[in-house]
């Protein structure tokens, strides 16, 4: 960074030129100061950035012109950003005059007057983007900054007092300066643009739409933000694609900009290098939005962790991302991208940073949270005219036939919107929580409503027609025979989520040849073109969005080429960017049905899929594989592929734990039914040799004694999941003694005993439990055997199955996952400030709990709990608590039926931290004593 004595001459010329009118000169003179302050990569991603600001300022100036019928001639895009561009690097003011001496301008009359406006008109307008763009917003503190030095004063006091002008209260503001430079100097650090690309409906950023249905997740991210001391805390937005993640963030980001935060989505481009260290310092509250953390988790991680952890104002990171946790519990099966942070950062550390939202809510999650049918209506009867046909050009260019002209059809009928909605949940998304697929909808009938086809669409129809769409809309608005060629590097873009400021430089050769072996006025007419439909004023291509029709757009257009071009495209996507190449798989495998013939045809070994060579891309290929293995959802073909790159590179740790992983998941044969009498311990042995009839006894004994542990583990970890945290305390206390070598032997004997009595009590299902995983780990252990058998010969075995069971088919709608949902909701029936409904509301939702897990008493019990509670609220009159009271004896009497000493026993646990359970324990001792009364007539009575 320039010291003070550099500084300030520069801040005179600042002065000066703002003194005396002079704005385009005190503009300059700003950037050429900025250019002293950079270094390295920053300086060069710093000029790319005023590049593509310094082309918005000449078509901003072009608009201008043609909408005044200026007839000045038009100087030359490139060559006039070239002149300003060097002006910054050389450190000269650009002039007017400069301008039209510049090669290749085209105004070449320096004297005739049109020349010399036209000039001063784009340049203008030029430093002028520069200038105002938001991305630069710590512009004004630094003139001010500038403008209120004592040393600039003294040096400038000639010139105000000619001029007439007085200053007051000048003091030293310095370090204002470095602060607003330093900034300046992260060229990361910047909001994201708000423009629209393609088209306005289906994109965020564009506002065609309201944001609707999901205040309350608007809410809790507001006081995640204003809530808390001034340190720097995480949050994150979790969910499928097309749910409203980004337009969630979006819209909080606008909403605390009004409340005089700083808050926009952060440009990857800062993860190349630190944050800058003003940040520790910088007067306004920042809240910075990262849209998909898990193309560089291990990046991200870094940088955070060099985040001031005591800013001076509240600094807030809110995590954009598909995946999230299955439950409540921060460490039950994360999200790989939450995971490969860990491990490329202290765990304990990430997690000190996490904002609290509530008991049963890790992270703003968007999965199971469908919007209603009133929210629908409301996001279409939101959409306006003008968003209806996004603007395009009017094809004054010769080489670009002229558009057919299109009215807007004016908003979506009422009958038709309800239409819309029902397709939406019969076929679409019966969910209901993706309202992008809405849009998708509306986008069809707006373009031809006297076309009613999409009342029979299914989602892949509509991904269809919205590449088909995209595909004529380049064919009409790109010289002929062009059309293609701009699909195919769209294609490219997308799919390595780049942004190309020069079409037929920035790609690969073999991409852009057809056209680079036409002439120049061919080459430009496609340039303008092609930026018109797919790029924005600093860009010619821009990646499609959003992001579930831009991976069909990829699958489709792949699927058309010839075997080596694919070939050529996935060795290119890889080299030119295999983090973003990578993510973008790991969206289309969740997206994209694999059973459909185009996506089968394209997300494959042999296609998009197909294993690179550098064992850096294998990696991140696996990493994309990975991260849609899930046992709810099982992708056999996805495990195969695992599989056979961990056999090739059976060295990697990492890749055989995904492999193992995905067999666990995907594989349900089989079928193991273990049958033993009550209290008699399972021979594992035996399980084994029942399982692996034809393997060597000896091998078989040897994989028994390995894997035992695996099964004392995976018992041992669903025995906690299903344990509320009080218990979870209780018993590992206990356990703690049973395992210290430093008490007396006696001790630990009765904690051993004591722990097996608490089982007893507590959890009278844990035999079956443990019967449960024994199956469990049979079948993984089979499957690993047939398809990894070099790894079931391994002691290794046993590190990578013990970390198995989130990944374990018995883990999928398992009674320990609802059980945690049913006590968070129980939970939430004794929250201040819940009123009858709500917690109807909640009583209803645990109902639908038991009805899916019959047989599971801790569920049951917490329907109980749920149930007494509600009779406790305000609101609930007589004959309703009655009615629940009747319901409560029902299930208390089931649970009495199948185990009464255990049934007292649990409840009894619950005295303590439950005051409505003295009175369950009431109820049940009175019927334990033989008494005629019912549990119900002694509530009602205490009631």
């Amino acid at each position: 960074m320039s010291n003070a004595s550099e500084v300030i001459p520069q801040g005179v010329s600042i002065l000066g030129a703002a003194i005396g009118g002079d704005w385009l000169g005190a503009g300059a003179a700003s950037f050429i100061l900025l250019r002293q302050t950079l270094q390295g990569a920053d300086r060069e991603v710093w000029r790319r950035e005023l590049r593509g600001l310094a082309v918005q300022g000449w078509v901003n100036a072009l608009k201008v012109r043609d909408s005044q019928k200026d007839p000045t001639p038009v100087p030359d895009r490139d060559a006039c950003v070239d002149y300003v561009m060097g002006c910054l690097e050389s450190g000269a003011v650009p002039t007017a005059g400069g301008l039209l001496a510049a090669p290749g301008v085209g105004l070449n009359d320096l004297y005739e007057p049109g020349c010399r406006r036209a000039a001063r008109d784009f340049l203008g307008a030029i430093i002028h983007a520069l200038l105002s763009d938001r991305t630069f917003f710590v512009l004004r503190a630094l003139s001010e900054a500038i403008s209120h030095s004592d040393e600039a004063r003294i040096k400038l006091a000639q010139e105000l007092e000619r001029r007439g002008h007085a200053v007051d209260d000048l003091g030293s503001r310095l370090d204002d300066l470095k602060i607003a430079v330093n900034l300046l100097s992260a060229p990361g650090l910047r909001p994201q643009r708000r423009e629209t690309r393609g088209d306005g409906l289906l994109d965020y950023l564009s506002g065609a739409v309201a944001f609707c249905g999901r205040d309350a997740e608007c809410d809790a991210l507001i006081a995640f933000c204003e809530e808390g001391p001034n340190e720097w805390r995480w949050q994150a937005i979790t969910g499928p694609g097309g749910s409203g993640k980004s337009r969630l963030a979006f819209e909080v980001c606008l909403r605390m900009r009004e409340r005089g935060w700083e808050a926009f989505f952060l440009d990857r481009g800062c993860l190349g290098s630190s944050p800058p260290a003003s940040l520790s310092m910088t007067p306004v509250n920042m809240l910075l939005v990262f849209d998909y953390v898990a193309f560089a988790p291990d990046q991200v991680a870094n940088w955070l962790a060099q985040l001031p952890a005591t800013p001076a104002r509240r600094l807030r990171v809110l995590f954009v991302e598909r995946e999230g946790w299955p439950t409540p519990n921060l460490d039950f099966r994360p999200p790989a991208w939450y995971q490969e942070m860990n491990d490329a950062w202290s765990a304990a550390d990430l997690k000190q940073h996490r904002a609290e939202l509530t008991e049963d809510q890790l992270v703003v999650s968007l999965a199971d949270r469908p919007l209603s049918d009133a929210d629908l209506m409301e996001l279409l009867a939101s959409i306006h005219s003008e968003a209806v046909v996004p603007d395009e050009p009017s094809g004054s260019d010769p080489l670009i036939p002229e558009e057919p002209g299109e009215a807007p059809s004016g908003v979506i009928p009422v009958p038709v919107a309800r239409s819309l909605i029902s397709r939406l949940r019969i076929a679409i998304d019966p969910h209901g929580q993706r309202p992008l697929f809405l849009l998708f909808l509306a986008r069809a009938y707006l373009d031809n409503p006297d076309d009613e086809r999409w009342r029979t669409w299914s989602v892949n129809d509509l991904h269809d027609v919205i590449y088909q769409r995209e595909r004529q809309r380049l064919v009409r608005q790109l010289p002929p025979g062009c059309g293609d060629v701009a699909l195919d590097l769209w294609a490219f873009a997308t799919a390595t989520g780049s942004s190309f400021v020069d079409a037929l430089a920035d790609v690969p050769s073999w991409l852009a040849a057809p056209i680079l072996d036409q002439s120049l006025i061919v080459r430009q007419a496609f340039r303008r073109g092609i930026q018109a439909c797919c790029g924005d004023p600093g860009h010619d291509v821009q990646p499609y969005r959003p992001d579930i029709p831009g991976e069909y757009l990829v699958a489709a257009r792949f699927t058309e080429w010839r075997p080596d071009d694919q070939v050529r495209f996935t060795q290119s996507a890889w080299e030119h960017s295999a983090e973003e190449y990578a993510s973008f798989l790991a969206r289309a495998l969740v997206d994209l049905e694999s059973t459909k013939p185009v996506v089968a045809a394209a997300l494959n070994e042999s296609g998009l899929l197909s294993v690179p060579e550098q064992l850096v891309h294998v990696l991140a290929l696996a990493k994309a594989l990975d991260s849609v293995i899930d046992p709810a959802h099982p992708r056999p073909e996805v495990a195969r592929q695992l599989v056979a790159i961990s056999d090739t590179h059976r060295q990697e740790d990492q890749l055989t734990t995904m492999a193992v992983r995905a067999v666990v998941a995907c594989n349900t044969e089989p079928k193991v039914n273990l049958v033993t009498d009550q209290g008699r311990p399972i021979d594992w042995l035996d399980v084994l040799r029942t399982v692996l009839p034809a393997m060597d006894q000896d091998e078989l004994k040897t994989l028994a004694t390995n894997t035992l542990s695996v099964l004392q583990s995976w018992a041992d970890q669903l025995l906690a999941l299903r344990m509320t945290p009080d218990e979870i305390h209780e018993f590992g206390a206990l356990v703690d003694i049973a395992d210290d070598d430093q008490q007396p032997e006696s001790r630990r004997a009765q904690a051993q005993t004591d722990m097996f009595e608490w089982l007893i009590n507590h959890r009278p299902d844990y035999p079956a439990a443990v019967r449960v995983c024994a199956e469990g780990v049979a079948v993984a252990v089979v499957n690993i055997a047939n398809q990894m058998p070099w790894l079931s010969r391994r002691p290794e075995l046993v590190q990578y199955l013990e970390r198995g069971l989130a990944w374990s088919p018995i883990s999928v709608d398992h009674t320990a996952r609802a059980l945690v949902r049913a006590q968070a909701l129980v939970n939430l029936t004794v929250e201040g400030g819940v009123d009858a409904a709500e917690v109807r509301g909640l009583v209803d939702e645990l109902r639908v709990l038991v009805g899916q897990h019959p047989n599971d008493s801790g569920i049951a019990l917490q329907l109980a709990r749920g149930l007494v509670n509600l009779t406790a609220i305000d609101g609930v009159d007589l004959a309703e608590a009655r009615d629940l009271i009747n319901e409560f004896d029902g299930v208390v009497s089931r649970l009495m039926a199948e185990n009464k000493e255990a049934t007292i026993n649990i409840f009894r646990h619950h005295t303590d931290t439950d005051p409505a359970a003295i009175v369950k324990v009431g109820a049940i001792a009175f019927r334990e004593l033989g008494e005629e009364a019912s549990a119900s007539q002694l509530l009602n009575a205490l009631i």
